[in-house]
């Protein structure tokens, strides 16, 4: 099931869920990427039982992929794993076929934390957008992904205009997990939410569809929503988000997003100064930061 070949390089001990995000990994408009086949970085992240274990069997295998944290062994590892956003990034990895890879490692307890709790949105917000799974999806991962989409779902709905289209509702969709995102200020492409809807208009209508249609609140006329907004529509919607964000006002439960993801969007910035090392740091953000200047001058 491993749709991009990168699996086989990584251990697979106590390996729970792997995925494949991004313009490397899905189709974007404006870039000549399909699965597999990238010429942007394929983001993978990978979803383990015991990530010191697992650190441990890659450090064996892969040690030029760390940065000078292998020295200090898996435990150190574990330690700055267990930093927000939880995830453990290795960074500009070249594969054989000559595919440049970044990989993350998540313990399968954070990330079950995260799909039901929106504890950092980082992970679960990747999982707002179409993503390619690498390996079989359990019941129990199926029953998270399926909520996290529901929350979001009842989110985007809570912050829709009465009348919208289903486009314009999947880039505020897409858009959740980048409030507040420090990224979004320097380094981002600033179109890329459009992008992302744009390439895969089938795949967020396949992911969503079931949850517009069992809200009694919504209506649609080919792709023209009506959103109903009484007392009891927005009280409904806001039932069924994540417990820490159901407040008593739209405007607050709107800061509460753009708190989590700003925290842990620099958190995990941050972090990657350790986990990708200075030089690898420089060279990814300043391959970031030509990427914004390029799109925007293609905008022009």
């Amino acid at each position: 099931m491993d749709s991009l070949g990168v699996l086989g390089r990584l251990p697979r001990v106590g390996v729970r869920l792997g995925f494949g995000y991004g313009s490397g990994v899905m189709r974007q408009r404006g870039n000549s990427v399909g699965i597999g086949g990238a010429a942007n970085m394929l983001d993978v992240c990978l979803v383990v039982d015991d990530t010191r274990a697992w650190h441990a069997a890659n450090l064996l295998a892969n040690p030029s992929d760390y940065s000078f944290l292998r020295h200090f062994g898996p435990r150190a590892v574990e330690e700055v794993q267990r930093l927000p956003a939880f995830v453990y990034y290795n960074t500009m990895v070249r594969l054989p076929d000559g595919r440049v890879m970044k990989y993350g490692v998540i313990s399968a307890h954070h990330f079950a934390d995260d799909l039901e709790n929106w504890r950092t949105l980082y992970l679960s917000g990747r999982l707002h957008k179409p993503v390619s799974f690498l390996t079989e999806l359990s019941a129990e991962w199926g029953d998270l992904l399926r909520g996290n989409l529901a929350s979001a779902c009842s989110m985007s709905l809570l912050l829709s205009p009465a009348t919208t289209h289903l486009r314009d509702f999947f880039c505020a969709l897409s858009a959740l997990s980048y409030h507040g995102d420090l990224r979004m200020l320097v380094g981002e492409d600033k179109g890329k939410v459009h992008k992302i809807v744009d390439s895969n208009f089938d795949g967020f209508l396949a992911l969503y569809d079931q949850f517009l249609n069992k809200d009694d609140g919504v209506t649609r006329e080919g792709d023209k929503m009506h959103v109903c907004q009484s007392l009891d529509s927005i009280s409904r919607r806001v039932s069924q988000l994540p417990p820490a964000f159901r407040l008593h006002s739209i405007p607050s439960i709107q800061q509460r997003l753009r708190e989590t993801v700003w925290h842990s969007s620099t958190r995990q910035s941050l972090k990657g100064i350790l986990t990708a090392g200075s030089s690898k740091s420089f060279k990814y953000s300043f391959q970031k930061l030509g990427k914004m200047i390029r799109n925007f001058k293609q905008q022009q």
